[in-house]
């Protein structure tokens, strides 16, 4: 049942009086599908989710819920909070959001596997660039 009371996010004192929601299609999440793909392609990479790491703002955050950096502990933490803020933002319902992380992730999946080759040198280059 929907909450009559709930104001987005978007909406509240935080943003430029008068912010609204933007007039975009729900589905699926733009933000989430390029998270999507970012967050799997750093997966694997580095073979693993648990890949602790920060990020930092050029200038202060301006909320006091947007902690300055911001302090992951997997990588997979970083794209569930980009799917919390859409919905809280009110920009997305969760749907939009899960199913564009997916796409993204598959689009990555795809374009490791075909196109993020390892590059093969002569067989000197090693022992040169070590």
């Amino acid at each position: 049942m929907p909450d009559p009371a709930w104001t987005p996010f978007i909406q509240s004192s935080h943003f430029p009086a008068g912010s609204q929601n933007p007039p975009y299609p729900d589905y699926v999440s733009g933000a989430n599908g390029l998270t999507g793909a970012f967050t799997a392609t750093l997966q694997l990479f580095f073979g693993t989710d648990l890949v602790p790491f920060e990020v930092y703002k050029a200038v202060p955050a301006s909320v006091a819920i947007c902690t300055n950096p911001r302090v992951y502990r997997r990588i997979s933490d970083a794209a569930e909070e980009v799917v919390e803020a859409r919905i809280y933002l009110g920009i997305h319902f969760r749907a939009a959001d899960v199913e564009a992380r997916r796409l993204g992730a598959r689009v990555a999946w795809w374009t490791f596997a075909k196109a993020l080759r390892p590059i093969h040198h002569g067989k000197d280059w090693h022992d040169h660039h070590d």
